[in-house]
Protein backbone atom coordinates (compact mmCIF):
# COMPACT_ATOMS: atom_id res chain seq x y z
CA UNK A 1 0.00 0.00 0.00
CA UNK A 2 1.26 3.51 -0.78
CA UNK A 3 0.34 6.22 1.74
CA UNK A 4 0.55 9.93 0.79
CA UNK A 5 3.06 12.06 2.67
CA UNK A 6 0.32 14.18 4.27
CA UNK A 7 -1.27 11.06 5.85
CA UNK A 8 1.77 9.00 6.89
CA UNK A 9 1.84 10.59 10.37
CA UNK A 10 -1.54 8.99 11.08
CA UNK A 11 -0.24 5.45 10.42
CA UNK A 12 1.61 3.34 13.00
CA UNK A 13 3.03 -0.16 13.23
CA UNK A 14 0.41 -2.47 14.75
CA UNK A 15 -2.44 -0.24 13.55
CA UNK A 16 -5.53 -2.32 12.77
CA UNK A 17 -6.77 -2.32 9.18
CA UNK A 18 -9.60 -3.79 7.16
CA UNK A 19 -9.59 -4.95 3.55
CA UNK A 20 -12.54 -5.17 1.16
CA UNK A 21 -11.90 -6.96 -2.14
CA UNK A 22 -14.19 -6.45 -5.14
CA UNK A 23 -13.67 -10.13 -5.97
CA UNK A 24 -14.94 -11.13 -2.51
CA UNK A 25 -18.22 -9.24 -2.13
CA UNK A 26 -19.58 -8.95 1.38
CA UNK A 27 -16.32 -10.00 3.03
CA UNK A 28 -14.33 -7.65 5.24
CA UNK A 29 -10.96 -9.06 6.25
CA UNK A 30 -9.02 -7.78 9.25
CA UNK A 31 -5.31 -7.10 9.37
CA UNK A 32 -2.63 -4.81 10.72
CA UNK A 33 0.26 -2.61 9.62
CA UNK A 34 3.59 -4.42 9.99
CA UNK A 35 5.99 -2.05 8.19
CA UNK A 36 6.19 1.64 7.36
CA UNK A 37 8.83 2.81 4.90
CA UNK A 38 11.25 5.48 6.08
CA UNK A 39 11.40 7.39 2.78
CA UNK A 40 9.06 8.34 -0.04
CA UNK A 41 9.13 6.46 -3.32
CA UNK A 42 11.23 7.95 -6.11
CA UNK A 43 8.31 8.61 -8.47
CA UNK A 44 5.85 10.06 -5.96
CA UNK A 45 5.56 11.47 -2.48
CA UNK A 46 4.08 8.31 -1.00
CA UNK A 47 5.46 5.96 1.62
CA UNK A 48 5.35 2.18 1.26
CA UNK A 49 3.32 0.49 4.00
CA UNK A 50 3.00 -3.28 4.41
CA UNK A 51 -0.04 -4.98 5.91
CA UNK A 52 -0.76 -8.52 7.00
CA UNK A 53 -4.36 -9.51 6.26
CA UNK A 54 -6.01 -12.44 8.05
CA UNK A 55 -7.32 -14.79 5.36
CA UNK A 56 -8.48 -17.97 7.15
CA UNK A 57 -10.26 -19.32 4.05
CA UNK A 58 -7.32 -18.55 1.71
CA UNK A 59 -9.60 -16.48 -0.56
CA UNK A 60 -7.08 -13.76 -1.46
CA UNK A 61 -5.34 -14.38 -4.79
CA UNK A 62 -2.30 -12.72 -6.31
CA UNK A 63 -3.22 -9.58 -8.24
CA UNK A 64 -6.47 -8.86 -6.39
CA UNK A 65 -7.02 -5.23 -5.46
CA UNK A 66 -8.59 -4.06 -2.24
CA UNK A 67 -9.91 -1.01 -0.47
CA UNK A 68 -7.90 -0.67 2.74
CA UNK A 69 -9.17 1.29 5.73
Amino acid sequence: VQIPENLIGQIWRGMPATAKFQALPGQVLKGEVIYIGVATTAAATTYPVTLVIDDPTHSIRSGMTAEIT
